[in-house]
């Protein structure tokens, strides 16, 4: 049997509506979700091991990487509409970095990445806001696999040297900034 095939789309919008009924004709799922939905979801607390999330723990920290995250996101949009060849991902790195050594999980990088999309692309059916958007897929994949890097470097750091977490995670911290 085969996994069901589905798409994401936004409930306010005709065109996406018409795509839903169009992808339901040739067997797909189409999810509708409200960026309310979503706000409502980020904000939920529930959930095993839940701790308290970033924003509520280290708020200067998080504000400053959110504005970051914002600078960088746009930074990757104008390299890739002026098809500059650098490296546009540096800033995203350093902000896994950071996530990392402020003991961060996922759910704070999502939580990062979907208020900065909100605050700059708040109607989703504008041209630029679909730009945003597209390259918001590209940025929170690349940040969560280097705050998973980070992760697991320290995770076989302690299992070979049987160092506690905290050494662990601050010396990792301080290898990569280095």
């Amino acid at each position: 049997m085969s996994t069901p095939r589905a798409l994401i789309v936004d409930e306010d919008s005709q065109r996406r509506r018409v795509t839903c009924e169009w992808l339901r004709s040739r067997g797909y799922e189409a999810l509708e979700v409200s960026w309310e939905r979503l706000e409502q979801e980020v904000r939920s607390e529930g959930g095993i091991g839940q701790q308290t999330s970033l924003r509520e723990r280290v708020p200067e920290l998080y504000q400053t990487l959110l504005s970051r995250y914002e600078e960088g996101v746009k930074q990757v949009l104008q390299h890739r509409i002026y098809k500059i060849n650098d490296d546009a991902f540096e800033p995203f790195r350093q902000i896994a970095r950071e996530l990392f050594a402020a003991k961060a999980t996922a759910r704070d990088a999502i939580e990062l990445h979907y208020h900065t999309l909100r605050k700059i692309a708040p109607q989703p059916d504008a041209p630029k806001a679909q730009a945003y958007l597209e390259i918001g897929r590209t940025t929170i994949i690349g940040l969560m696999g280097d705050l998973l890097a980070y992760y697991r470097d320290a995770l076989s750091r302690a299992t070979i040297n049987g160092n506690s977490e905290q050494d662990t995670a601050a010396e990792t911290a301080g290898n990569k900034a280095g």
